[in-house]
């Protein structure tokens, strides 16, 4: 895998400086990348993505973001990925900080699911003297839940990812029990506060991919994963189970297959132990339903 790799990246290696210094690397990391992909698969990537992929590597450094350089150009690489990479990734990746490419992996593993966020408005005083300040901005748990190094400048990432087009703020029509954890919070409850006077307004949004974005995500981080949910066989509890976005529509198996692995937190067991458990359990003998002979065909 690593000499077809070596041969397919040969012609790019020839007209970027600096090639050198990173190939060893990147050759080690694409091999992995397409260790189960067929060889005829592996196709010379666009010189239009690959040199400003490679030249941007250079100054990566060993953070997140050299990852997602190096996972841009082997979708470009990927005769059947290569749909997605996109030329101007690469000067998007150029303007994101570690921080704002864990939100866009955070995004990436809620799949269809969009992040609720709020915005709380105080407003004092009587026209023509009403002054409005926002207490809370875009205010959301995603960047505790996606370990961002630096969760206060949440709103200046969501405000660059709304720049590049990669995510944007809608109002909300999730049910309330999405905001729970948001209404709970000790921050919210104090922008919240009741004073005299004050008059609070509180504006319930979401975080989501835009189309954009999904592609950015498909080139640079990897298939999307959707939750989907189904009723536990033993005792009817809701079950949430995690499917790539790429079977949804062709592979009703693998959707099956993700569910038998999914545990109720009921239960304590997966849908297939469940079910495994009750066909053990069916009656034998007398009270069986015996089965129907085949009726062999008449002569």
């Amino acid at each position: 895998m690593r000499n077809a790799v070596r041969v397919a990246l040969a012609p790019v290696s020839a007209m970027v400086w600096g090639y050198d210094k990173i190939a060893d690397w990147l050759v080690e990391f694409l091999a992995q990348k397409f260790s189960n992909t067929p060889p005829d698969r592996i196709i010379q990537p666009p010189l239009m993505i690959a040199g400003p992929t490679i030249e941007a590597l250079r100054f990566a450094g060993d953070t997140e973001l050299r990852d997602l350089y190096a996972t841009l150009l082997s979708t470009s690489m990927d005769r059947e990925r290569s749909q997605y990479a996109h030329p101007s990734f690469v000067e998007v990746l150029k303007q994101l900080t570690p921080d704002e490419a864990k939100l866009m992996e955070y995004l990436r593993t809620r799949g269809m699911w969009a992040m609720p966020a709020v915005t709380v408005l105080r407003t004092i005083g009587e026209e023509p003297h009403r002054a409005t300040a926002e207490a809370l901005k875009h205010f959301s748990m995603m960047p505790t839940l996606a370990k961002c190094q630096y969760p206060e400048r949440f709103v200046t990432y969501v405000e660059n990812l709304r720049r590049l087009a990669l995510a944007d703020i809608s109002p909300s029509t999730l049910a309330q029990e999405h905001f729970a954890d948001i209404r709970s919070h000790p921050d919210f409850l104090y922008a919240t506060t009741k004073q005299a006077g004050v008059a609070v307004e509180i504006r319930e949004e979401v975080l989501h991919l835009t189309d954009y974005g999904t592609q950015f995500v498909l080139a640079c981080m990897g298939e999307l994963v959707k939750s989907m949910h189904a009723h536990c066989p033993g005792c009817n509890e809701l079950i949430y189970f995690d499917v790539r976005t790429e079977f949804l529509h062709r592979d009703a198996k693998t959707i099956r297959a993700a569910l038998q692995r999914a545990t109720c937190s009921r239960c304590k067991k997966t849908v297939a132990e469940i079910l495994e458990g009750r066909r053990l359990d069916r009656p034998r003998g007398k009270n069986s339903k015996p089965s129907r002979a085949k009726r062999k065909p008449k002569s």
